[in-house]
């Protein structure tokens, strides 16, 4: 079952170019978090600085620490990603790599969850259905902090298990720790899923055993907010403003109503525009096994992990208005917990007991071909690699994309796939000036990276000629400007 996985997780890993957040988790890890935003506009940059790189790296991992005052993440993942690109290079398999390793550990873990809580049958329903299910292959092919979020949520749920069932050793205890300490520090809706944790303890665990636990919960937090509680207070301007992921248009409450009754199913497969209502109730029936709790009393710590990690955006879209639910990351974490429901729920008949799991892993594995292989992104790769292939030292490369932050994208992604020194770039935030047209026509030749292709770009460049388009995929478009004397005087 792990060679499955590993094989669905490492299939095409580094075909896809990184997109945007994957090049921010570069950036970071090299201590430059978001400098991207310093960057001059509308000006030429003489010397671009990798700022994706270790050799352009701003001091050491400890900077990464002090450098997400505009950042709204915590910061282990890119400490743990800076060493992990030290061990196995940077390249895009390699980044890549980190989540999957997590992946696939959160799976072993769940296997042993579930064996402890139920049996092996129900353990290898449970892990089969986390092997298979399309989120949990996404996210570990991506360079972010989500798998190895839920690769330490499960360690704390296994170490709080092993308390419960051996008793409170020294290394267990500290196993519980560190995992819920760099759940805290990876991802802030671990949070959800560390309190989870804390109420089975207090629950289930009895005398000495209760007392080191909840004094050791307690030690963790405090920690947590000794390490990170400074510059958690500079993120709370951030996260109060929750930018891109606002949900401005009218019925917000019917739409909000519509993605949370969606979100387990969302923890399987991508929904569709075609399916209508058995998404909603498949929904329902996966979440069903939590009202069978007092029935079944090893049913409490999955559906606590349930429970807990997705009524966490479900309550943080409702009052700020949000879409955090249409994006499967801010819940993925629950996906291992509902697993254990729907495996878990019933004892008996044996056959009534698998038949529920089994028609999900049927429809996860039916669904794959389909669902898994189309997220393409933006292949910011073929941007370079053209730009490579076509530019000279003396040509400037010109970003005029729809949004700004889109144009940090592009110099990020040339940071990481172009060899030094880097092109002179332009990032336009604004139509040029007539300072920055006359150091164009010096250097005769540019490069233009557009969103949309422009029919007539010689009206913004005035002197310059049109010599070539070439198609970027769904990225866009780079456009081959030559500068002709006596051609803008003829308009």
């Amino acid at each position: 079952m792990i060679a499955v996985a590993a094989a669905l997780r490492l299939q095409n890993l580094g075909g896809d170019s990184l997109w945007a957040d994957e090049l921010y988790s570069l950036e970071a890890s090299a201590g430059n978090t978001f400098q991207w935003l310093d960057l001059p506009r509308d000006v030429i940059i003489e010397s671009p600085r990798p700022i994706t790189e270790l050799s352009a790296a701003n001091g050491s991992p400890v900077r990464i620490w002090s450098s997400f005052e505009r950042d709204w993440h915590p910061p282990l993942y890119f400490v743990v990603l800076r060493a992990w690109r030290h061990v196995f290079g940077s390249s895009d398999v390699a980044i890549r790599s980190l989540s999957v390793l997590a992946s696939l550990l959160a799976i072993i873990l769940l296997f042993d969850i579930g064996r402890m809580l139920f049996d092996r049958r129900v353990a290898l329903w449970a892990c089969l259905l986390l092997a298979f299910a399309h989120p949990q292959i996404w996210y570990a092919q991506e360079a972010r902090s989500y798998a190895l979020v839920q690769f330490l949520i499960l360690g704390a749920a296994d170490s709080v298990l092993r308390i419960e069932r051996l008793g409170f050793q020294a290394w267990r205890g500290v196993g519980l720790g560190l995992c819920l300490l760099g759940a805290m520090l990876s991802h802030y809706f671990a949070f959800a899923g560390c309190v989870a944790i804390g109420v089975y303890a207090l629950i289930r665990l009895r005398g000495q055993a209760r007392i080191r636990t909840v004094l050791l919960m307690t030690g963790m937090a405090l920690a947590y907010g000794a390490m990170w509680g400074p510059f958690l207070y500079e993120q709370i301007s951030l996260s109060s403003d929750p930018g891109w992921l606002l949900d401005r248009g009218s019925a917000f409450f019917s739409r909000w109503l519509d993605r949370a009754l969606l979100a387990p199913f969302r923890l399987f497969s991508e929904f569709q525009p075609g399916d209508h209502y058995w998404p909603e109730l498949l929904s329902l029936v996966l979440l069903f096994p939590v009202f069978l709790v007092r029935r079944r009393p090893a049913l409490l710590l999955p559906a606590l992990g349930a429970v807990a990690l997705l009524a966490l955006p479900v309550l943080s879209d409702l009052v700020r208005h949000t879409a955090m639910l249409e994006h499967e990351r801010y819940f993925l974490s629950a996906a291992p917990f509902v697993c254990l429901l729907v495996a878990g729920a019933l004892d008996r008949p044996r056959f009534m007991a698998s038949l529920l799991p089994a028609c999900l892993l049927l429809y996860c594995v039916w669904t794959l071909p389909d669902r898994l292989f189309s997220r393409h992104r933006d292949n910011w790769r073929l941007m370079s690699q053209t730009v490579a292939g076509r530019a000279e030292p003396r040509d400037v490369l010109l970003f005029q994309m729809q949004a700004d932050w889109i144009n940090g994208v592009g110099y990020l992604a040339n940071s990481h796939y172009l060899n030094l020194p880097l092109p002179r770039t332009v990032l336009l935030r604004n139509p040029p000036t007539s300072q920055l047209l006359d150091e164009l026509r010096t250097a005769r030749r540019a490069w233009l990276v557009t969103r949309d292709r422009d029919p007539d770009p010689e009206r913004q460049f005035p002197g310059f000629r049109r010599v070539r388009v070439e198609a970027l995929g769904t990225l866009g478009y780079l456009t081959e400007l030559r500068f002709e004397a006596g051609a803008g005087s003829e308009r």
